[in-house]
């Protein structure tokens, strides 16, 4: 497993939870090219992005991933209350689909 130092730590949610090199999804035309998402192969041949819900600061960088790769779907498997928490995520991504034309499940 590699693990690329450079990036900052307030770019992923989990300190432990990390992404490969190898396999990660590049955010293209920018200096920062990192997300914390990975490509999936499966079984039968489909690729599929598994990455963290965005963060307040990461929202953006989310968005211009799924454009980027030409998402059509986005699945989420989270708690809505994580601990003592809210997840604000969904409100974000909701939000944010109102203008968008991805269905998020």
């Amino acid at each position: 497993m590699q693990w690329n130092y450079r990036i900052r730590k307030t770019t992923f949610r989990y300190q432990d939870i990390r992404c490969l090199d190898s396999t990660r999804v590049i955010l293209q035309n920018r200096s920062n090219d990192y997300i914390h998402a990975n490509w999936i192969n499966s079984a039968d041949g489909r690729r599929f992005i598994c990455a963290q819900g965005p963060m307040e600061g990461t929202v953006g960088d989310f968005w211009e991933m799924l454009v980027q790769e030409g998402c059509r779907t986005i699945i989420m498997l989270c708690a809505l209350i994580e601990g003592w928490r809210t997840c604000s995520t969904e409100k974000r991504l909701s939000s944010i689909q109102e203008k968008c034309d991805v269905p998020v499940l």
